[in-house]
């Protein structure tokens, strides 16, 4: 389907207002292309989709809710989305690239870095009243904001170690569904002493085309507790406000 009908179908389509009893949430899922937060999303009733350059690899049977453009055009082009959720590119805002900021053969480095911080401060004041980012430590927490939280993999049942940062705006903390502690992670030490979990050590030994998506690809065990806990939490809120009318209702008798 041609991008600028498909968005308008997006735009105009009918929104449910209820399933279980709760809203369905709009939800744009930017900077995916996994399709994993998309599919947890969708799996609890909303209407999620993914938006991304690169093709969806997600559930084949929701690979037709993905927008492969530029996540811009669904921010400027689709002004209903309830919820985002973005993992904006980190190669230039991360700690582990801020050695080049400096380098001579990378002159373009800063501005490079500037632009992607330009774009996660364009996501969270896009006009909606759920956002979260999620990126690695680095520049952010100083050229943008303290994050509302740290999250660790293992804290959702993963066997990994990776330090992330989530803003939050509208949204509960996640609480980790998971009592594994950094010692149960499984690592690898090197001859030089140097210690890391198996997950980085094992994408360190993969072609350097593959090592950027493996990083990059989120934590199904992170995707659902997003989509359990913050489903919850707007069905709490769906659940207050209906008593607040019913309240206001019975005072007008």
């Amino acid at each position: 389907m041609h991008n600028g009908l498909y968005l308008h179908c997006i735009h105009s389509e009918y929104k449910q207002p209820y399933f279980n009893g709760a809203t369905m949430k709009k939800i744009l899922v930017a900077c995916e292309y996994s399709g994993i937060v998309r599919d947890a999303f969708i799996k609890k009733g909303h209407d999620a989709y993914s938006c991304d350059l690169l093709p969806s690899e997600g559930d084949p049977n929701n690979n037709h809710k993905h927008l492969q453009f530029d996540v811009n055009y669904a921010l400027d082009l689709i002004d209903n989305w309830d919820v985002v959720i973005a993992f904006p590119p980190c190669t230039y805002i991360c700690n582990s690239g801020a050695r080049w900021l400096s380098d001579p053969r990378y002159p373009n480095r800063k501005e490079e870095q500037r632009h992607a911080i330009d774009f996660v401060k364009r996501i969270w004041n896009y006009n909606c009243n759920f956002i979260c980012i999620e990126n690695p430590i680095g520049a952010l927490s100083s050229k943008f904001m303290k994050p509302s939280q740290y999250i660790q993999p293992y804290q959702f049942g993963h066997d990994a170690s990776k330090k992330t940062c989530l803003w939050l705006k509208g949204l509960p903390n996640l609480v980790p569904t998971s009592d594994m502690k950094k010692d149960d992670v499984t690592y690898v030490t090197l001859k030089n002493g140097k210690r890391f979990s198996k997950w980085e050590y094992d994408i360190a030994c993969m072609s350097h085309d593959q090592r950027g998506k493996l990083r990059s690809r989120f934590w199904e065990g992170v995707a659902e507790a997003m989509a359990d806990q913050w489903s919850s939490y707007w069905d709490t809120l769906d659940l207050i406000e209906q008593l607040d009318q019913f309240e206001q209702q019975a005072n007008n008798l």
